[in-house]
C-alpha cells in the first residue's frame, strides 16, 4: 500500500506539507510491485486553500459524505493492503484564478509533472508510469508527454478532458506519446461544459474542437458513458457502470459507480483489457449535445 502527495511548486515537484526531499521518499516506495499511477485534478484545485486541496478532497483516503466526492486513491486499488497493489501518486497544482490563468499554470505543473515521471523512472525503470486525469488535469497530463521518452507513460485515463483536439494530436504524436495508450472516457452529461470551453479558450470554432466530442488516434479511444450500447458491451466484458444519473454532471466519469473498478482493472489488468479489443467493442459515436433528462435526472451541480 503507497500513496505519495506531490504537488508542482512552479516546476518543481514537491512533496505536500513538508520540505522533506522527494527523492529518498521515491526510493522507499518504489521497492514494490504493481502500478505507479499519477492522478490530477482539474479546474478550481488548489493544494494550499482551505476548502479546495484535493489532498483532503478527491485525494483523500476516504469518500466523504458529499456525493461529489470520492476517493480516487481508495477505488483506483492504491491503500489496498495487498504487496503487490503499487504506488499511487496524487498531484496537487495551482488551478485557481480564470481558465486562462489556469491555463499558464497548468503549463507550469506539467514541467513538474515531467520531471516526476522521470524521477519515478529512474527509481524503476521497468515499471512505466500510467496517468489519470479530470478536467483541465488532461491539459497538465498531456503537455507533459512532451519532456518525456518513449515508454515513460503507459495508459493515460482522461475524465472528461478539459482539452481541444489539435493539442491532444500533437502530444501524441511525440515520443512519449507514441508509446502510449490513451483512453478518453467523455460523457453526454458534461456536454454544456465542453461548449463553454470551446466558446471560452477556442480560437477558431472550425477547428478548435474539445476531446469531449470525440478523438481518434491508432493508440486512443474515447469511452463515451451515454452510450448504452457501449455499456451494455462494457458490462459483457465484465464491468458494469451505472447509465446516466443527471443531465449535466461534469464528474460523472468518476461518480458514476463502476466506472473507477473498470479505470482500476485498465490499470492493474492492461492485458485482460487490450486496446485493440475495446476499440473493436466500443464502436465511436456521434457527440451528444446533451443526455435528455427523464423524470428523476438532475444536475449533480446542485445535487
Amino acid at each position: 500500500m503507497a500513496l505519495i502527495r506531490i504537488n508542482a511548486e512552479g516546476r518543481k515537484p514537491v512533496l505536500h506539507g513538508t520540505d522533506a526531499p522527494l527523492l529518498p521518499l521515491l526510493n522507499r516506495t518504489l521497492d514494490t510491485d504493481g502500478p505507479i499511477t499519477v492522478m490530477l485534478h482539474g479546474y478550481k484545485f488548489h493544494p494550499y486553500v482551505p476548502g479546495r486541496c484535493p489532498h483532503a478532497h478527491i485525494f483523500a483516503p476516504l469518500d466523504a459524505a458529499s456525493a461529489k466526492v470520492v476517493s480516487w486513491p481508495k477505488h483506483l486499488g492504491y491503500l489496498s493492503p495487498t504487496p503487490n497493489s503499487g504506488v499511487g501518486v496524487a498531484f496537487g497544482w495551482n488551478a485557481r484564478g480564470s481558465l486562462k490563468q489556469a491555463l499558464r499554470s497548468a503549463i507550469r505543473a506539467s514541467h513538474a509533472l515531467a520531471t516526476l515521471v522521470q524521477q519515478l523512472r529512474v527509481q524503476a525503470p521497468n515499471r512505466p508510469v500510467n496517468l489519470v486525469a479530470h478536467s483541465m488535469g488532461a491539459y497538465v497530463a498531456l503537455q507533459a508527454l512532451h519532456r518525456l521518452s518513449f515508454g515513460d507513460i503507459g495508459r493515460i485515463i482522461l475524465l472528461n478532458g478539459a482539452v481541444f483536439r489539435p493539442s491532444a494530436a500533437m502530444a501524441l504524436r511525440t515520443d512519449a506519446g507514441q508509446g502510449a495508450e490513451l483512453f478518453n472516457v467523455v460523457s453526454g452529461e458534461n456536454a454544456f461544459y465542453d461548449i463553454l470551453f470551446e466558446q471560452l479558450l477556442g480560437r477558431s470554432r472550425a477547428h478548435d474542437r474539445s476531446i469531449g466530442r470525440g478523438f481518434d488516434a491508432p493508440n486512443a479511444l474515447t469511452i463515451r458513458l451515454e452510450d448504452k450500447p457501449g455499456l451494455k458491451r462494457l458490462a459483457a466484458l465484465g464491468h458494469t457502470i451505472d447509465p446516466p444519473a443527471h443531465w449535466l454532471c461534469h464528474w460523472s466519469p468518476y461518480l458514476r459507480r463502476g466506472a473507477m473498478a473498470f479505470y482500476s482493472d485498465l490499470l492493474r489488468n492492461p492485458a485482460s483489457l487490450p486496446l485493440q479489443t475495446l476499440q473493436a467493442q466500443l464502436t465511436p459515436r456521434t457527440y451528444l449535445a446533451s443526455v435528455r433528462p427523464s423524470s428523476n435526472v438532475t444536475s449533480c451541480s446542485t445535487a
